[in-house]
């Protein structure tokens, strides 16, 4: 296949994308801000850039002709694709659409004036709008960054004595200094991942997700499939394809989280990527049969794409935890890796990493 292909990022979730593009027979460029990003190593064209740097990101697209810009599973870099997209008038969002993406504030907004089903909340920058914020939506609500994924500074503020620390957590993670405050909504949580290509939506997989305990809302375990009822499952079908039309997502991967409430599915938030930590490059077509990167590089050059599910299997992604301290050592990797029905795994600490 005699095209280019620009990869916004080059790090380990790149990986996969950059392999199949290579073994697809395509030319690749890669950038990434860290020198030693693996992808860098195995693309054509390894250029070290900031993948939030836009300008310099198009500047490179025209210098090399790409025929399309990508990137995999990664929030961050979303923006950058997108106006590379556009500037060259590439397949992909536009940059509009990747800033209510990438914007929780932009995204609420918008979800709320088309009449999708989310929480109430209110924008805030400084402690005393916080504190005004939780008191007009009452406890109790949840704070987090308008500007990051993977649940970072994400807190759940139950009691007024809790507001000013959670405030500064979120802050801290906050790239732009918005966060967002917004009611609690209590229930369980579900991902949905697929693609939309010409506004068609394609619903891959929808799986539930166990929690840890607030403050904190994070992960510890995804299940896939979801085994909520069917009824239930066409309301969540029925919201997700709301919620994308409604951002004006196309010719994209999505994945979104949805809350099922006592009052039916309600919208979290909506990513216009796929799912991190292995989910959208190894889950999904594990249990659906659906190479995602390929589909991903192909609806990225405008190339016709099948989605269509050959399998229907099962999995589990745990995340364990340790006690605090200092990590010593690790050991038996290998012989939890050769454990009948343990696809992968992967630690993302070493020795002398202090555990929190």
């Amino acid at each position: 296949m005699n095209k280019t292909l620009m990869f916004v990022g080059a790090g380990p979730f790149q990986l996969p994308g950059i392999l199949k593009a290579k073994s697809m027979g395509l030319r690749v460029v890669a950038i990434d801000g860290n020198p030693d990003a693996p992808g860098l190593g195995i693309a054509d064209i390894p250029v070290v850039l900031d993948v939030k740097d836009r300008n310099g990101a198009i500047a490179l697209g025209k210098l090399h002709h790409i025929d399309g810009v990508l990137t995999i599973a990664s929030d961050i870099a979303v923006p950058t694709v997108a106006a590379v997209a556009e500037e060259l008038g590439l397949p992909g969002i536009r940059s509009s659409v990747a800033e209510v993406a990438t914007n929780k504030a932009l995204m609420r907004k918008i979800l709320s004036e088309k009449g999708i089903s989310s929480p109430q909340f209110r924008q805030v920058r400084t402690l005393e709008e916080t504190r005004r914020a939780v008191s007009e939506l009452g406890l109790p609500v949840v704070i987090k960054p308008t500007d990051n994924a993977g649940s970072r500074g994400v807190r759940k503020i139950s009691a007024n004595d809790e507001t000013d620390g959670s405030y500064q957590v979120s802050k801290e993670h906050s790239r732009s200094g918005d966060l967002i405050v917004e009611e609690f909504m209590n229930g369980s949580e579900v991902a949905v991942d697929g693609f939309i290509q010409n506004n068609k939506m394609y619903i891959l997989s929808i799986c539930d997700k166990i929690r840890t305990d607030p403050p904190f809302l994070l992960d510890t375990t995804i299940i896939f499939p979801t085994r909520y009822p069917g009824d239930i499952v066409d309301s969540i079908r029925r919201l997700a394809t709301d919620a994308v039309s409604a951002m004006g997502l196309d010719d994209c991967p999505y994945h979104m989280e949805i809350l099922i409430t006592e009052n039916g599915p309600r919208i979290v938030e909506v990513a216009a990527r796929g799912a991190g930590f292995k989910v959208f490059s190894d889950i999904i077509p594990l249990i659906t049969g659906v190479d995602t990167i390929e589909t991903s590089i192909r609806m990225s050059l405008g190339l016709d794409v099948r989605i269509e599910i050959t399998k229907n299997k099962a999995a589990v992604l745990k995340f364990f935890s340790a006690r605090p301290g200092i990590l010593k050592s690790i050991q038996g990797l290998q012989e939890a890796k050769n454990v009948d029905g343990v696809f992968d795994l992967e630690i993302y600490v070493k020795p002398g990493d202090c555990i929190h």
